[in-house]
């Protein structure tokens, strides 16, 4: 019985064992484990029926089967786990290790710090290379309009004339905000520069412009602002009167008009004064100088320009100054701002587009475009404003200026 005992302990233990192994490689509901614990069931109710024949012996014969049990399974164990543990040092002491040492390591002689020179240089190059690809990504995504040929093939539209930037002129404007000088105006102080000649091909066809169309107002407006609409109209009169046609320039901007600072004359009274019968349009109009040309400024700022420029007193005004004037230059507000450009562009009988080139974006022309049009008011077409004269497009895209003079 006590052999028995013992093949039994021993045999559960094994078992036991086996077990813990499988459960590491599957879940207790695995056919193996399935089948081991059925086999361990069957070996614990053979261990209890001994158990109970045990229990029938004297008790002195019990203890004696009990403590041989125990010793005879824990020595059979013990000596279980003692081939297990010699049969490992053999497997390991059989491997043959695959890891070689390739360099030594090396032990820095002092602390490491950043370069700055060579920090500095990479986020130089770095600094530029977002840059540029910030600039091109920018330009892929708003495309600006840098060239006359774009103006035409979009909206079917003629470009009267490619102004030229002008960097002296520029510098004297900038000087003159400074309060360094008089405010310059291009054709009278640099007749000579390329900017000057372009405004006279302007001139020759705006003539061309008006000859079939009745009236002698002509508005100059565009999308937004800073597009040089104002240094457009005030240029082209000058123009205009050189060549003996009386002339007047109508500020009819009646939000941000700011062409009576160029000249350097008081805003009122103007052009809103005379529409309210504050005053009387001989009142507010101004002469230029000795030549033939005359402003009228904004006048006051009103709190509802587009509700005075709707009155049918602007149309009384305009009828007026036609009457004594050969050209009357309408300065209007952006089209894309305020309804003010369309209102005074619906009386005029000529209508410019003026277009700041690298800057006003094609998107913002079609909408202007769009926004003229709605009233049913007439184009006439383009005038590209400020092409850089070193821009590629300028160079190579067809756009020549010719300086040419007299000499004596």
């Amino acid at each position: 019985m006590l052999n028995q005992v013992v093949e039994v302990e021993q045999r559960l233990a094994e078992m036991d064992l086996e077990r813990s192994q499988l459960r590491m490689s599957y879940a207790s509901q695995h056919p193996n484990i399935i089948a081991l614990d059925e086999q361990m069931e069957r070996l614990r109710e053979r261990r209890r029926e001994f158990d109970s024949r045990i229990r029938e012996l004297p008790q002195s014969q019990q203890e004696l089967l009990r403590l041989r049990r125990e010793a005879e399974v824990n020595s059979a164990l013990y000596t279980a786990m003692l081939n297990n543990a010699q049969e490992l040092r053999v497997v390991r002491a059989g491997m043959v290790g695959n890891v070689r040492v390739v360099d030594e390591a090396i032990t820095g002689h002092r602390p490491v710090r950043p370069n700055r020179s060579l920090t500095l240089a990479v986020s130089v190059v770095l600094g530029g290379l977002l840059g540029v690809f910030t600039v091109f990504l920018r330009n892929m995504l708003r495309r600006v309009v840098v060239s006359p040929d774009e103006l035409e093939k979009a909206f079917d539209l003629s470009c009267y004339a490619v102004i030229p930037e002008s960097e002296t002129f520029h510098r004297q404007e900038r000087r003159a905000q400074k309060g360094k000088g008089a405010p310059p105006i291009l054709v009278r102080d640099m007749p000579e520069d390329l900017a000057s000649e372009s405004l006279r091909g302007l001139r020759t066809g705006l003539h061309f412009a008006l000859m079939n169309r009745n009236g002698r107002c002509v508005a100059l407006t565009s999308p937004n602002p800073s597009a040089g609409k104002s240094f457009l109209s005030l240029n082209l009169a000058y123009l205009l009167a050189e060549a003996g046609k009386r002339t007047i320039v109508v500020d009819a901007d009646l939000r941000r008009g700011h062409i009576h600072k160029t000249l350097d004359v008081t805003r009122a009274p103007g052009l809103s004064d005379v529409i309210a019968g504050k005053a009387s349009l001989d009142e507010a109009i101004r002469p230029v100088g000795d030549s033939k040309l005359h402003f009228l400024p904004t006048g006051e700022i009103p709190p509802n320009p587009s509700e005075l420029l709707m009155s049918e007193r602007l149309d009384e005004v305009l009828r007026s100054l036609e009457e004594s004037y050969d050209l009357v230059i309408l300065d209007t507000a952006p089209v894309l701002a305020a309804t003010d450009g369309v209102l005074v562009a619906a009386r005029a009988a000529a209508v410019f587009l003026a277009i700041r080139a690298g800057t006003t974006s094609l998107a913002e022309v079609r909408q202007a475009v769009r926004a003229i049009y709605r009233d049913s008011v007439p184009i006439s077409g383009f005038i590209l404003n400020r092409l850089q004269q070193g821009s590629a497009r300028y160079s190579n895209g067809g756009y020549y200026h010719y300086q040419y003079s007299y000499n004596a």
